[in-house]
């Protein structure tokens, strides 16, 4: 949404802290679910991500004026991000086979050759290491990592203030980012590896505030009935968000934020009962309305 941020736009990360806590969840409910065959659980992964990404090549051939080649459907369909996760998915299965009792080795290897990688290909001339596509393909898999390391070993886990945690580190990765744009390359490189680790605290203080009893109590009620119905779109929303970003309402900022946001929610909603319908045609059995239509 940095178009729509006005003259705010250097505050805007290209999603970063919503995509390391996306992966960070992804790697905590990957541990929790049952070991499986390779071929049958990753099979699940592509029936849960795939349906959505075609369903959307569809939608933009006929609606959008945009169309994809089946390779283009397959690698770009959901941007940089879907080939991300397909990969991050078989990794992280031979992570859970070979390092199961030793995810904190894999963390510090996966760390020692994200800071090699960095260093070594010359990423850090890119001061916006969060826009340029071959680092971030490697990075992001830290935030996965902890998140496994969270949900096998520190499902319970609770800091003091996690609040204060969360605000301070997010203030603290704002400013950074302001300050890297206006000094020496070679000092913003690290400066930019910083933030990677104010990004994991921001993880951790973030899981642990979910993790109070007042979050829960919000969670189980009826405004959590949002979160869970906006949570269960992650997908649809990061697919259909650049159809719909538009600098066309930045005049009345920052209500422009919040009404292309609902828009996004809405088309990513028709998206996931899309990809249903497009699933269900496909299977012998009757088509199911309610489990097309159902919001949670």
């Amino acid at each position: 949404m940095g178009m729509m941020y006005t003259k705010f736009s250097s505050l805007a990360t290209g999603g970063a802290i919503g995509d390391a806590i996306f992966f960070f969840c992804s790697g905590f409910t990957l541990f929790l679910g049952q070991e499986r065959r390779f071929d049958n659980w990753y099979k699940r992964r592509i029936s849960r991500i795939y349906p959505t990404v075609i369903a959307w090549a569809i939608v933009t051939a006929f609606f959008i004026n945009d169309t994809y080649s089946i390779r283009e459907c397959i690698t770009k369909g959901g941007g940089w991000f879907i080939p991300c996760i397909m990969i991050y998915y078989i990794v992280i299965y031979f992570v859970r086979k070979l390092f199961k009792t030793k995810l904190w080795l894999a963390f510090i290897t996966a760390g020692a050759f994200t800071l090699f990688y960095y260093y070594y290909t010359g990423s850090y001339y890119d001061i916006s290491i969060y826009g340029e596509e071959g680092f971030r393909l490697i990075f992001f898999f830290l935030y996965m990592l902890l998140g496994a390391i969270v949900g096998q070993k520190y499902q319970n886990l609770k800091i003091k203030k996690p609040a204060i945690w969360l605000f301070t580190s997010l203030i603290l990765f704002n400013i950074l980012l302001l300050i890297r744009g206006r000094i020496d390359i070679l000092l913003a490189s690290f400066i930019n590896v910083f933030t990677l680790i104010i990004l994991l605290v921001i993880c951790i203080s973030f899981y642990a505030c979910c993790n109070t009893e007042v979050f829960k109590k919000i969670y189980n009620s009826k405004p959590g009935l949002i979160i869970q119905f906006i949570g269960g779109l992650c997908l649809e929303i990061y697919v259909v968000q650049h159809a719909i970003i538009t600098p066309k309402l930045n005049s009345i900022f920052p209500l422009n934020i919040l009404i292309i946001f609902v828009a996004i929610v809405f088309a990513a909603y028709l998206l996931r009962c899309f990809a249903k319908l497009f699933l269900q045609t496909f299977q012998k059995e009757d088509y199911n309305w309610k489990e097309i239509l159902k919001l949670i």
